[in-house]
């Protein structure tokens, strides 16, 4: 079916299209990926992640920009592709035709819009660890079309051709941070999980906010075995030599925590982090000592073993302790002095 009304146009996609359109001018066609200002577009389910409320991004469905460019009918998903018709008849056709009449009833009533697979443009995937989603990036093509070509192909399951459209669209632009927490779900999907990691938190550099979600669930699911043999060793650390003798200082949990916070303060933390070991030793089921030892790690700047004492902290009080362990995150890149409470 021809659109010549399209054929002479060059068709962009992007976003914050207000000032882009106009400043490109009338010759220019501009895809809202947002769907403000695209009546295909704002007829599928947007992408729950990476959105802030009046911007909800869509999954580009494959063929829609050529089929704008050069105005034939090249949408390769067949009942969007009749969607895409009845919306031409509404919009561009005579008001008062019969066609358009029976084409504004099937779309109110979404006769056409149901046989289209909706849950396919929320780009969700279900993994071991739970619910992931595939982002959109926030910029032209081409780095836009590498990206959204890698997550078509992903959600066909073609996770080699994913991964190599992922990383041409890292390569060029290092800052987005898309195409890096794609390949995340990439590697995790794969079984790749260490690297899976260091991809969400590369992702979480980028974004400016740790990727706390998956980062802490690929964590809590996969690396459980090596956090219950560092809770192990710890418990079985012979007791180093520093410590005083002091009179049933050694038996109490509540005075080898006063202890400690009483060298952290004198920022002796050595003998500090002596104290909380000990109080793990003691019992390593509550949660102070490991929240203590990973502040004195942090302030020691050993930021993965101040990291792994939050998540252990957590786990003994029964809930992530995302906020020191985002800001431990944040100083990896970044060193800033934030407060602790011991």
């Amino acid at each position: 079916q021809n659109l010549p009304e399209f054929a002479n146009k060059r068709v962009l996609a992007n976003f914050a299209i207000g000032m882009f359109g106009y400043q490109a001018g009338p010759q220019y066609h501009i895809v809202d990926f947002f769907a403000i200002t695209d009546p295909l577009l704002a007829r599928l389910p947007a992408v729950p992640a990476g959105w802030r409320i009046g911007h909800f991004r869509r999954l580009l469905p494959k063929g829609y920009l050529s089929t704008l460019n050069s105005g034939r009918l090249n949408l390769q998903d067949q009942p969007l592709a009749r969607v895409y018709t009845k919306l031409q008849i509404i919009t561009r056709q005579r008001l008062f035709t019969s066609q358009r009449l029976a084409a504004i009833v099937d779309m109110n009533l979404g006769l056409s819009l149901r046989r289209v697979n909706l849950k396919y443009y929320r780009c969700e995937l279900v993994l071991p660890a739970g619910r992931r989603f595939l982002l959109p990036a926030l910029f032209p093509f081409p780095r836009l079309m590498a990206n959204e070509e890698g997550i078509h192909a992903a959600l066909q399951h073609e996770w080699e051709k994913a991964c190599l459209l992922w990383r041409e669209a890292e390569q060029s632009c290092t800052r987005d941070y898309e195409p890096t927490a794609n390949l995340g779900v990439c590697y995790e999907s794969r079984g790749q999980y260490t690297e899976a990691l260091q991809n969400y938190k590369t992702a979480g550099y980028h974004y400016g906010a740790p990727w706390t979600g998956y980062y802490e669930s690929v964590w809590l699911n996969y690396f459980q075995p090596e956090k219950n043999a560092f809770i192990k060793e710890q418990e079985q650390a012979p007791c180093p030599a520093r410590i005083p003798v002091t009179p049933g200082l050694m038996d109490d949990f509540a005075k080898l925590l006063q202890a400690g916070s009483n060298a952290a303060y004198q920022n002796d933390l050595d003998q500090a982090l002596v104290f909380f070991q000990h109080a793990r030793r003691l019992d390593s089921r509550r949660p102070e000592a490991w929240a203590n030892s990973g502040i004195v790690y942090e302030l020691l700047q050993n930021y993965p073993e101040a990291y792994n004492a939050y998540s252990l902290a957590g786990k003994a009080l029964g809930r992530p302790w995302l906020q020191y362990q985002r800001q431990v995150q944040r100083q990896l890149t970044r060193p800033c002095a934030d407060k602790r409470g011991l």
